[in-house]
C-alpha cells in the first residue's frame, strides 16, 4: 500500500519539476471513468500547484489569462469613468418618465438581460490521484503508448507527468478540497501542517468511542478517519509489534 511518506514524496518531486509547466496533451491507456473531468481540468492549462493529504495527491491547473470580459458598445450619452482602472464601469443616463402625479421615475435604463451565471473560475476543480497497492506518480522524460499507466500528461517543457494506479483519477471542488485540508491535514503524519497535539486529541476521541466495543485497536487505527490517515498500514504490515511502532512514531513526532 502507498502511504503518506510515498505519496508526499512523489508530490513533492511533481511539485518541484512540473509547477509552472502547461499540459499539451492527455494520453490515457484506456477510456478510464471521469476523463471528460480530467481532460476539462487539465488540457491547455498549466500546473500551478501540487498538493497531498494522507496517501492522495491532488493536481491544481489554471489558463495563462482571464479572457476578458466582452465591452459594451458605448454611445454618445454614455459617460466613461474608466481613466484608471482595468474594470469596465459605465455610468448610462437615466431614463426620466413623469407620472400622472408629477413624480419622476429614475428607473435605469437597460438594453441588457440579467448576465448568466458565470462559469466556474479557473483552478476550482482539481484532479485527485488515489494509489492503491503499487501506484506511483512520476516525472518521465518519455513515454511508451499503451503502458500500463491511468494517464500521462505531456508538458510544454517535453516531459510527462504519469500517474501509474489501479484506481481511476478523480475530480474534486475547491471547497470539497479546502474542508478535507482542514480535517485531515492537522493530524497527517506525513504533511506540512501536522499537529502532534491534534492528533493526539483525535486518536484519543477515536479510541474512546471504541470503548466497549469489539473493535480492537489496529481495527480502530486502521480506519482512515481516526487521525492518523495514511499511517495505519504500519500496524497492519508489521503486527505484532505494528502498534508499538505505531505509538513509537507519534512520539517522536512530539
Amino acid at each position: 500500500m502507498v502511504e503518506g511518506h510515498c505519496a508526499k514524496r512523489y508530490a513533492d518531486d511533481a511539485r518541484q519539476k512540473c509547477v509552472g509547466k502547461r499540459v499539451v496533451e492527455v494520453i490515457w491507456r484506456a477510456d478510464p471513468q471521469n476523463q471528460e473531468n480530467v481532460e476539462r481540468c487539465a488540457r491547455g492549462k498549466r500546473i500551478v500547484a501540487v498538493e497531498c493529504i494522507s496517501k492522495q495527491v491532488f493536481l491544481r491547473f489554471a489558463d495563462d489569462a482571464t479572457t476578458p470580459a466582452p465591452t459594451r458598445k458605448r454611445s454618445s450619452s454614455v459617460v466613461d469613468l474608466t481613466a484608471d482602472s482595468d474594470d469596465e464601469l459605465i455610468c448610462r443616463p437615466k431614463k426620466r418618465a413623469r407620472s400622472d402625479e408629477g413624480v419622476v421615475d429614475l428607473t435605469l435604463e437597460s438594453d441588457d438581460e440579467a448576465p448568466a451565471t458565470p462559469p466556474r473560475a479557473p483552478g476550482t476543480m482539481l484532479v485527485e490521484l488515489w494509489f492503491g497497492i503499487h501506484g506511483k506518480l512520476s516525472v518521465e522524460a518519455s513515454v511508451k503508448r499503451g503502458r500500463d499507466f491511468q494517464f500521462a500528461l505531456r508538458l510544454d517543457s517535453g516531459q510527462f507527468l504519469v500517474f501509474v494506479s489501479p484506481e481511476n483519477p478523480k475530480t474534486i471542488s475547491s471547497e470539497a478540497f479546502a474542508k478535507r485540508r482542514a480535517k485531515y491535514g492537522p493530524v497527517d503524519l506525513c504533511g506540512d501542517a501536522f499537529r502532534h497535539g491534534a492528533l493526539v486529541d483525535a486518536l484519543e476521541a477515536t479510541f474512546r468511542a471504541a470503548a466497549g466495543t469489539k473493535r480492537t485497536a489496529k481495527a480502530v487505527v486502521l480506519h482512515q478517519g481516526t487521525g492518523a490517515p495514511g499511517c495505519g498500514n504500519i500496524i497492519a504490515n508489521e503486527a505484532p509489534t505494528g502498534v508499538l511502532a505505531f505509538f513509537n512514531l507519534i512520539a517522536s513526532t512530539a
